[in-house]
């Protein structure tokens, strides 16, 4: 929302967090399109595009996949 603000010049003042995850079935993690992905996701030159955009935080991005449940 930031990163939207900015472009019309306009102020933003954040209310709250949210945070965000990519969730797929774990028997896929190995296919093309998502190893592809996850590797731009754990890139450093993706977190810092994200970073230039305003109003992200990039801490997490890219961690490790988990299971749910």
């Amino acid at each position: 929302m930031r990163a939207a603000a900015e472009l019309f010049s306009l102020e933003f003042t954040p209310l709250f967090m949210e945070r965000y995850d990519l969730v797929f079935a774990a028997e896929r993690a190995e296919d093309e399109p998502f190893a592809r992905l996850r590797r731009r996701l754990e890139s450093r030159a993706f977190r810092s595009e994200v970073r230039h955009l305003g109003g992200y935080n990039t801490d997490h991005t890219g961690d490790g996949t988990r299971r749910a449940g």
